[in-house]
């Protein structure tokens, strides 16, 4: 257990260990003892959260293009996606969140303008409904996973969970069959036929770290007030 004697080491320790650093308050005891062990513990829980932009190609599904119908699959897509991900995971991880952002380049919820485009688009002859068993549709994604380390964090913290979850995304997401099947067992219509042809990591992963507050807090300082 380490051990501090100013705050301003407890500072310089959170620096080094991530990079960021919460304000840190040392309290005296009469006897001049700080609390230096409860401040120590708090700086080694370390929350890292990665946000990964990824894309799924899928066959054999016909995207609705009125909105509630829109956003109610997008929301099963989600769902579905998040159960067999969430699944894979390592002990200590934990998805936050699994956000569709674009179906074929446009927003997974459309606004009534790109709505009315795209039924123009199709009373023009596209005839997307028609076609949209023989073509594919790339659905692209945000997932959000965090892992938070707790006592004796190494240096490398940020990039070793990069590196975790880099692997259990890549393990889970390129098994097409299991994919498939959770995306078939959602509840959509939709996806019923869904045929899942491929799987990308984009580029632009975000990792952060973060030094979480003291689990031990206490009100002293707030003035609750009896009216």
């Amino acid at each position: 257990q380490r051990e501090f004697d100013t705050g301003k080491q407890v500072r310089d320790y959170c620096k080094v260990r991530c990079g960021v650093c919460e304000p840190v308050v040392v309290e005296e005891g009469e006897d001049g003892e700080t609390a230096a062990d409860e401040t120590a513990a708090a700086a080694d829980e370390i929350l890292t959260t990665v946000k990964m932009p990824a894309s799924i190609t899928v066959g054999g599904i016909d995207v609705p293009i009125e909105s509630g119908a829109r956003q109610e699959f997008a929301g099963l897509v989600e769902e579905g996606i998040a159960t067999t991900l969430g699944e894979a995971l390592d002990e200590g991880y934990d998805l936050e969140d699994v956000n569709l952002l674009y179906i074929d380049g446009e927003p997974a919820v459309i606004t009534a303008i790109a709505r009315k485009r795209s039924r123009d688009h199709v009373s023009a002859g596209a005839l997307r409904g028609r076609r949209a068993l023989q073509v594919t549709t790339v659905l692209k994604f945000e997932f959000t996973i965090s892992h938070v380390c707790a006592l004796d964090c190494p240096d490398s913290i940020a990039a070793e969970v990069r590196s975790n979850v880099l692997r259990m995304v890549n393990t889970r997401m390129f098994n097409y069959a299991a994919v498939q099947a959770a995306l078939r067992q959602s509840g959509s219509e939709v996806l019923e036929g869904a045929v899942v042809n491929a799987f990308t990591i984009g580029s632009g992963i975000e990792v952060t770290s973060e030094v979480l507050a003291p689990s031990n807090e206490t009100n002293a300082d707030v003035d609750v007030g009896n009216g």
